[in-house]
């Protein structure tokens, strides 16, 4: 995977136009709570009240004898019991062939336990101790930011841009529960991800992007230097230079023949520089010409965005 944490100004170095050797699709991870739609429903739920049970946060029910397509069926099943019922637990046993969960709260006797039912075919509770005495609570662990992810997955799927308070409104009518900002902000970049794409993984298209753009817009001048890293497979980004014939052609044409540089931070888990040289169009309006994804604000990475810069004002 090509990755700028591995970026470095290695004199050693092979300077190409493209290279890499991922062309894979970027694969999207799973969310902890998908369940198999054609797996086995419990034997006491029906399948509308199940998938009210799991999406919509209605009342889960669990009793001796409730049998389950697996146990990561059965996990998903109780964390939301969990949440619902607004206490922490401890998990005794969570293997594939048992599960066992007690509550946390010293004295307790709430417990249950679940193991694979005759045949294996599912997953069944055995014993259940339903009395306790512990305090609902408000904020629960359980209530992580995968889980907010799968309940608030129609909320999110329909404006990324969802407010933290409006995300928190919801869970707290809708479950009853309050999370912290920060978990509601790795739910919204999770499913940002889920829905966008990986930014670790959308390095690994680069060559094909660099191919699409020559494709549609022939002239323009797009140069990626990257390194070869002792724990990578791939070759690793190091810097990148773009300038479109579009955007050449239109400097030439209506340009004033001023250009200034500027270099700044790049946010996101992957950091970086964005060194830009930005012209004036005849309104007296910022028209950016060119640009280069480096490392830092280095004297090498600066004289690797010039020496291409040039090539571009010289066919100019």
């Amino acid at each position: 995977m090509l990755n700028t944490k591995t970026l470095s100004d290695d004199s050693n170095d092979v300077l190409s136009d493209y290279q890499s050797n991922n062309n894979e699709e970027g694969k999207f991870p799973t969310s902890d709570f998908d369940v198999d739609e054609k797996a086995k429903i419990p034997r006491n739920v029906g399948r509308k009240e199940y998938d009210q049970i799991v999406r919509d946060g209605n009342q889960v029910k669990l009793e001796v004898g409730s049998e389950f397509a697996s146990a990561q069926h059965f996990r998903d099943v109780l964390k939301n019991f969990i949440i619902q019922e607004g206490f922490e637990v401890k998990r005794e046993k969570n293997e594939k062939a048992k599960v066992t969960v007690v509550c946390k709260v010293e004295g307790c006797p709430w417990r249950i336990h679940a193991s694979p039912a005759d045949g294996g075919a599912t997953f069944r509770i055995k014993t259940f101790q339903p009395e306790y005495s512990f305090v609902r609570l408000d904020k629960n662990v359980e209530a992580n930011s995968t889980w907010i992810v799968e309940k608030l997955s129609k909320t999110l799927k329909t404006n990324l841009d969802v407010k933290l308070d409006s995300l928190q409104s919801e869970l707290w009518e809708t479950y009853g529960i309050e999370c912290s900002k920060r978990r509601l902000y790795r739910a919204k970049n999770k499913s940002r991800e889920k829905q966008e794409g990986n930014h670790g993984e959308s390095y690994g298209k680069l060559s094909t992007y660099v191919e699409q753009v020559r494709k549609t817009n022939p002239g323009s001048i797009m140069k990626m230097q990257y390194e070869w890293m002792q724990s990578s497979v791939n070759p690793c980004v190091k810097r990148m230079f773009i300038c479109f014939n579009a955007i050449q052609n239109g400097f030439q044409a209506g340009c004033r023949p001023f250009i200034v540089l500027d270099g700044f931070h790049l946010e996101g888990p992957h950091g970086g520089m964005l060194l830009s040289a930005v012209a004036l169009d005849g309104n007296c309006g910022l028209y950016l010409l060119a640009f280069a994804i480096v490392k830092g604000e280095t004297k090498a990475n600066w004289s690797f965005f010039l020496h291409h810069l040039y090539t571009v004002l010289g066919n100019a």
